[in-house]
């Protein structure tokens, strides 16, 4: 899989979260945690999960190696490194048959995991999820994040059960 082909296709709740599920109105439900990190439920593969959404992030959906190794997830494919201020690491492609955020819904959602990433902002932050969303799969909606609601909004963008652009 090409690194074009996460950046079209490719998205956080504490673990507590059951399922990815948006509210009546559509907006899906937020935990907001020390730093002010926030998390939405995700569903990935029929596992429900919790991912920090991050604006700043570079990949669509990234997952915990732990979640990778749960649902049995291949993520094989070498698609290059990342970069943090401890040294690289290694990322690896794969495909989710599902992932869904609120009402957004796909079918071949490419996903990236980074072993270590997500484990090491977790101990700087005292905070566990499992999975970060950031800004390839965010900007494709106009979205909204209230912090006084704790609710994120997906308007527009990719229709529920879309497949994935490849």
């Amino acid at each position: 899989m090409k690194r074009r082909d996460f950046v079209l296709g490719s998205a956080a709740c504490m673990t507590a979260t059951r399922a990815a599920v948006a509210q009546s109105d559509g907006a899906i439900a937020l935990t907001v945690a020390d730093y002010g990190l926030i998390f939405a439920p995700i569903q990935v593969n029929g596992r429900a999960a919790s991912a920090l959404v991050d604006t700043g992030s570079v990949r669509a959906v990234q997952l915990a190696e732990r979640l990778r190794q749960a649902i049995a997830l291949k993520a094989d494919e070498r698609a290059g490194t990342n970069q943090r201020y401890d040294g690289a690491r290694a990322v690896f492609a794969g495909v989710a048959d599902e992932f869904a955020l609120g009402p957004y819904r796909a079918a071949a959602q490419p996903v990236q995991v980074v072993p270590g990433d997500i484990e090491q902002i977790e101990r700087q932050t005292g905070t566990t999820f499992d999975a970060i969303v950031g800004w390839p799969l965010l900007s494709r909606f106009d979205f909204a994040i209230d912090y006084r609601t704790r609710t994120l909004r997906l308007d527009g963008g990719a229709p529920t059960d879309r497949k994935s652009t490849r």
